[in-house]
């Protein structure tokens, strides 16, 4: 039975798997237990027959792989929030009755200010959703402001990740070159941890 756990098993796993995994190749803000985790999956996808230490190094190199491939789902997503501030803040200036202020201006400061007043005021934040309403603004307003702002990094994020999709194809097929069905298993794999992964991302994204 397939077990997501995060826990080493020293006697089945080889050990120089066992130091990777002590030491994956993880981003600052990037969780070892989630690597683990994947790790697991990918292993433990595979039906039947004692494995190899070569077994367990295709297992490390598709994780790694489909980790790469999920981080820039989560990276595109954080962009995203990183822009709802610029966002909120380009709409109010855009929405302003006095028009846009000059920059260092004290109205310039104080447009700066009713942003953030949108993140921690329940009020404010109804205010000027109603005020970007007025204007003409959809009700998804910062949303697609923030996609727009984002859109230049996120436009070289999703070229990297077509890279790092392609290197995981090409993993797989040569994988299935030398054992078909263990290539199905892990393709079905790298298919649900990036589906979840992009879900996730979406979910994280929309309450941010």
């Amino acid at each position: 039975m397939a077990n997501n756990g995060s826990e080493t098993e020293p006697e089945r796993i080889p050990s120089f798997i066992r130091r990777q995994l002590e030491n994956p190749p993880l981003l600052p803000g990037e969780s070892k237990r989630e690597f683990d985790i994947l790790f697991r999956e990918v292993e433990y996808s595979a039906v039947g027959g004692k494995k190899t230490a070569a077994d367990y190094a295709v297992d490390y190199q598709a994780t790694v792989l489909i980790w790469i491939v999920q981080r820039f789902d989560r990276m595109i997503a954080a962009v995203i929030g990183h822009k709802r501030l610029p966002a909120v803040v380009a709409l109010v200036r855009r929405t302003s009755q006095y028009g846009e202020a000059e920059p260092h201006s004290p109205a310039y400061h104080k447009e700066h200010g009713e942003a953030l007043d949108y993140f921690t005021s329940e009020d404010s934040k109804k205010r000027l959703l109603q005020r970007f309403a007025s204007s003409g603004y959809g009700p998804d307003a910062v949303e697609v402001e923030a996609f727009e702002q984002a859109l230049p990094l996120i436009t070289t994020l999703n070229q990297q990740q077509s890279a790092a999709r392609r290197q995981l194809l090409v993993f797989l097929k040569e994988i299935e070159r030398r054992n078909a069905r263990r290539a199905k298993e892990l393709r079905k794999v790298a298919d649900n941890v990036i589906s979840r992964g992009r879900a996730s991302a979406s979910n994280k994204e929309a309450t941010s």
